[in-house]
């Protein structure tokens, strides 16, 4: 009897009579048209930017904003205010995150920049910074521990910013990737929390997609929702992928000096090399008495962003700007046009 046949035979002989063992349960089967459907209202955790509980990476050079935008997302996951005040969050709440570049004062520095920027208080928002000094997505013990801090704090958003330094292995090598990539995935199954890894490009890339990313290629099938960033003349360039799902049209971020105290927070900017309305659809005045004639009444900051699709910062400068020239009125934090075209 050859050896295979006989750890053949001796598995088959120790459940009797010649059957087979028992095969360890992996999973359930589901016929398709009892899925239940996904409700449309949580499609999204963060409305066209990032899929509900959806996993995957924001990639970019060093120093391309990675950091400050991921800091953008957590604070608008946590607060559920509006990602650059324009895309709506559907689904916040806590949120879990390793910066393993940045020291964690730095980490507050920068949220609460961005809490300023909205009026929110850092101290009313659950955000979690894991304090360790390593964490590594290849080793198990340490996946174990990020296991029971995603299940004790039930995040709506997990960042791990970024992969260089919680992967010891070859990026090259598809099948250490694959395990680590499977590893989260895992966790935004089982504890229904989106999962977010920064990432860096290749050297010398000219511009930033999937295709630039450092490693093997599973990286960028990794994602349900992608976000890629290259720097520009202003800040940095964003283009936005989903597996699933149209996907916005690119747009562009930068630092800006806030008037609060000077302290710098990311905000949607022109692509032009000045803050002037070069390349906007029309002069910024002529968008916010359109706005306003059309809208019939007085509308706040917040409203006016998201229909103009501009920065707060050069908004509120504009909207200070007409009423300054007797343009506007201000009727509390609103405006409204102080003599509309055509009436009388």
């Amino acid at each position: 009897m050859s050896p295979v046949t006989t750890v053949t035979s001796n598995v088959y002989s120790a459940v009797g009579n010649g059957q087979r063992p028992p095969v360890p349960p992996v999973g359930t089967v589901v016929r398709a048209s009892d899925v239940p459907d996904a409700p449309p209202d949580h499609a999204w955790l963060v409305e066209d930017i990032w899929r509900e509980a959806g996993v995957g990476i924001v990639g970019g050079p060093p120093k391309g904003l990675k950091t400050w935008t991921v800091a953008e997302l957590a604070v608008s996951v946590a607060s559920g205010t509006p990602f650059l005040g324009i895309h709506n969050v559907k689904s916040s709440g806590p949120v879990l995150a390793y910066f393993a570049e940045d020291s964690l004062p730095d980490i507050k520095l920068r949220l609460n920049a961005l809490c300023a920027n909205r009026d929110v208080d850092l101290k009313s928002l659950h955000i979690d910074l894991i304090d360790a000094n390593q964490l590594l997505l290849n080793h198990s013990g340490h996946i174990k521990w990020l296991d029971e801090q995603v299940r004790q704090a039930k995040p709506r958003l997990l960042i791990l910013d970024p992969f260089v330094r919680l992967f010891r292995g070859n990026e090259d090598d598809a099948g250490q990737v694959a395990a680590v990539l499977g590893h989260l995935r895992r966790l935004q199954r089982e504890h229904g929390t989106a999962v977010l890894l920064v990432h860096h490009v290749r050297k010398g890339a000219s511009s930033t997609s999937g295709a630039t990313l450092r490693g093997s290629g599973d990286l960028h099938a990794f994602g349900d929702s992608n976000l890629y960033l290259t720097p520009t003349r202003t800040g940095s360039r964003i283009v936005v992928e989903h597996r699933s799902a149209r996907a916005p049209a690119p747009f562009t971020v930068g630092l800006t000096l806030l008037e609060h105290g000077g302290v710098a927070g990311l905000e949607l900017v022109e692509d032009a090399a000045d803050d002037d309305d070069a390349g906007a659809e029309a002069p910024l005045e002529d968008r916010v008495t359109k706005c306003l004639t059309e809208a019939n009444a007085a509308l706040g900051l917040t409203d006016m962003q998201q229909l103009l699709r501009v920065g707060r910062t050069r908004l509120s400068r504009r909207l200070k700007e007409m009423e300054d020239a007797g343009d506007l009125d201000r009727d509390g934090t609103k405006f409204r046009l102080r003599s509309v075209p055509g009436e009388g």
